[in-house]
């Protein structure tokens, strides 16, 4: 008869691969790991009762420490099969990383994903299949990047990043991807600003087996050998009224805080998250500079949503707009940010800034339910889109 103890270590002495996890993780990893033993076990058909027994017994702990009560509590409706899998591949997948030391030709802009955990629904209704990632995937390969930005959104409601990852793993595992995170991955939406904890933690794991460090869900910095790319968390402000969940805010509670992104830059170093020093080298670079954030910086003209009123439009936009967007606009400007991508209006469409004359815009559509992204390349002194369809 085996008590708990002695099936942790049998699994964490057996042959069985398993990556590095977090220190912060250790006591749910040795509680999931545990778990995922007795799961592999069961195949074996063991006779020892007792062993599914003492499993039974401590699986209430598992589901206390991955909160799982506490999620169903707060509107998803969890199914927690789907999510002791998740949490344990999406916590317990290596570092990824980004490959700097290339040209970028040709960037593949998605964005707006709303990848579903269960259904197929969106909380605003839209329809996005299980198999539609695929799609995109081999749309993606022939059309051939050098890199792929996703501009926020990758969920629907925080949960399904493995899906993304299994999907696009083709792409990751060679460096390719960049992401930055939307509303829908953080806010909780509806339900409970106790859900955004979950919400950004679990991101945090994400962004960190996409790109390779944990504090990218802010403002990070990529440079390659033609480019400089910046991404930044414009879901700063975790909104506590439903109505504002959709509006964005990009953290400048320190003194230009932004500028900071290119620290690591400055002593040396490819890439690197915000911290200390100053913009300089990225101001005087010369490399052409791309920004990423999920809200759109600037108004969209009146009539490219469609046949809507002036007053509709300017209502939506209330709700969706990034609250300090003339700090951000500043940024920009004092960087000189050549290119800055967007997603979160599922719009897509191009235009050059009309407070900095050198910054072209780029809003992509949602790349899942207008079955659409971006090619974007370099030309002459700025950059052109192609619209891909699948």
């Amino acid at each position: 008869m085996k008590n708990i103890g002695e099936i942790i270590e049998i699994f964490i002495h057996s042959n069985i691969e398993r990556a590095k996890v977090r220190p912060f993780w250790e006591q749910k990893e040795k509680i999931l790991n545990a778990y995922i033993f007795w799961e592999k076990q069961k195949n074996y058909e063991i006779e020892n009762k007792e062993f599914e027994i003492q499993i039974h017994r401590f699986y209430p702990k598992l589901k206390r420490l991955l909160h799982l009560p506490s999620r169903k509590l707060i509107g998803y409706g969890l199914d927690e099969q789907f999510l002791v899998n998740e949490l344990y591949e999406l916590y317990s997948k290596k570092d990824g990383f980004v490959d700097l030391n290339r040209k970028i030709n040709k960037i593949a802009h998605i964005s707006d994903l709303h990848i579903l955990w269960n259904g197929f629904q969106t909380k605003e209704g839209h329809i996005v299949d299980d198999d539609i990632l695929d799609k995109i995937v081999v749309s993606l390969k022939r059309e051939n990047p050098d890199l792929i930005v996703v501009t926020g959104d990758i969920t629907d409601d925080g949960l399904g990043y493995m899906k993304f990852y299994k999907a696009f793993k083709y792409f990751i595992n060679r460096g390719m991807v960049i992401v930055i995170p939307g509303n829908h991955d953080l806010n909780p939406l509806g339900a409970s600003v106790f859900a955004s904890g979950f919400k950004i933690a679990d991101y945090k794991e994400f962004a960190r087996i996409i790109m390779g460090k944990r504090k990218y869900i802010d403002n990070f910095i990529f440079e390659f050998d033609n480019l400089i790319i910046m991404g930044t968390n414009s879901n700063a402000g975790i909104n506590k009224n439903i109505l504002d969940n959709a509006v964005g805010y990009v953290d400048l509670r320190r003194d230009e805080a932004l500028t900071r992104l290119i620290a690591n830059m400055s002593q040396g170093s490819a890439s690197g998250n915000m911290s200390q020093g100053s913009a300089l080298t990225v101001r005087k670079n010369n490399k052409k500079k791309i920004f990423l954030m999920h809200h759109h910086l600037e108004k969209i003209e009146h009539g490219i949503l469609g046949k809507i009123s002036p007053e509709i439009e300017d209502f939506i936009d209330n709700f969706m707009k990034l609250e300090n967007a003339k700090e951000v606009s500043s940024f920009c400007k004092k960087n000189n940010i050549n290119l800055l991508l967007h997603g979160h209006k599922h719009i897509s469409y191009e235009k050059n800034s009309s407070i900095n004359d050198k910054m072209q815009i780029f809003g992509a559509p949602s790349t899942t339910i207008n079955k659409g992204y971006h090619i974007i390349s370099e030309k002459d002194n700025g950059f052109i889109r192609k619209e891909v369809f699948y």
